[in-house]
């Protein structure tokens, strides 16, 4: 489903926006917080400011193995913008071009169990927020969806 994202596949998630810009550099040190090869603290930062300026709640950001995750809240389940660069073939000399961004929702155990809260709007939501953020990154040359 989420070729960049597997190990997050078991999350109610929104579609995933791919953006390519040359826009986002690498930070030193960044790989040592994520795996090899994997980037995005730039964009998850500018993505965090966006969120912020649109009025929407941001309590940090967190390095994962997979890329960066934009954690928006934590009640009453977790609400994250998980982003990363594409890898692979897509980086100039410069570094990564290619982007992708997908807002999830993580309930706890026991919301899954009796299933008392349905993130599917909220996720539907910032999902059409992240969408329209994401294509006004600056020097973006294409966006699209999977």
């Amino acid at each position: 489903m989420r070729p960049l994202f597997k190990a997050l596949d078991f999350l109610n998630a929104g579609n995933q926006v791919w953006i390519e810009t040359d826009y986002f550099e690498v930070l030193p040190g960044e790989e040592e917080e994520t795996n090899p090869g994997i980037f995005g603290k730039a964009y998850a930062e500018w993505l965090a400011h966006r969120f912020r300026d649109e009025g929407e709640e941001v309590a940090e950001l967190i390095p994962e193995d997979w890329g960066w995750c934009v954690v928006l809240r934590r009640k009453p389940y977790l609400l994250f913008i998980a982003c990363r660069n594409a890898g692979g073939d897509n980086e100039s000399e410069f570094g990564p071009t290619e982007w992708a961004a997908f807002v999830a929702a993580e309930p706890g155990l026991i919301q899954r169990l009796v299933k008392r809260v349905d993130p599917a709007a909220e996720i539907a939501r910032l999902s059409k927020l992240l969408e329209s953020i994401a294509a006004q990154a600056p020097g973006v040359k294409r966006v699209w969806f999977d």
